[in-house]
């Protein structure tokens, strides 16, 4: 997606947000969420877009095309997924604040794909997770936040 149509999904998600009624805006959203491309629409809102709010659109996009089954989603997506993930949380680190819900959609996003290629497709799973508790404090957040998330989805049998 070019620089000029991220910018006009941008605007679309932003007046979306703030009118709270059935648009023409929502609904075009909505015909996104199920496109079988979101995941990487959505990561390209969630690196580039100066909105939190359509950051955070994008990486609910991308936490949503996890959410399917494993035979869905090609291996290769899953792999760039994590890795722009990662990436972005130890380039990001303490050079600019990141919302709660934000840390929280992040952490989600790296649960889903640990139950998704834990351990044929990342084996170094959990040496990935733990490296990032070295980066800074943001690491520390998302590290612990996955733990937490992880042993609440799988591992707990309440």
């Amino acid at each position: 997606m070019d620089k000029a149509s991220l910018q006009k999904l941008e605007s679309v998600i932003n007046t979306a947000s703030t009118t709270g009624s059935a648009t023409v805006e929502e609904r075009y959203l909505n015909e996104l969420r199920s496109a079988p491309n979101r995941w990487s629409i959505g990561l390209e809102l969630f690196l580039s877009a100066n909105s939190i709010v359509a950051k955070f659109f994008g990486l609910s996009l991308v936490r949503d095309y996890l959410g399917g089954a494993r035979a869905e989603i090609p291996a290769e997506n899953r792999l760039q997924i994590r890795q722009v993930i990662m990436n972005w949380i130890v380039s990001t680190g303490s050079n600019q604040s990141v919302p709660a819900y934000i840390e929280n959609n992040i952490a989600t996003v790296l649960v889903r794909s640990l139950k998704l290629d834990f351990p044929i497709e990342w084996p170094g799973a959990f040496t990935d997770v733990l490296a990032l508790a070295k980066t800074d404090l943001l690491g520390v957040i998302i590290a612990v936040r996955v733990l937490i998330d992880l042993d609440a989805e799988v591992v707990c049998f309440d």
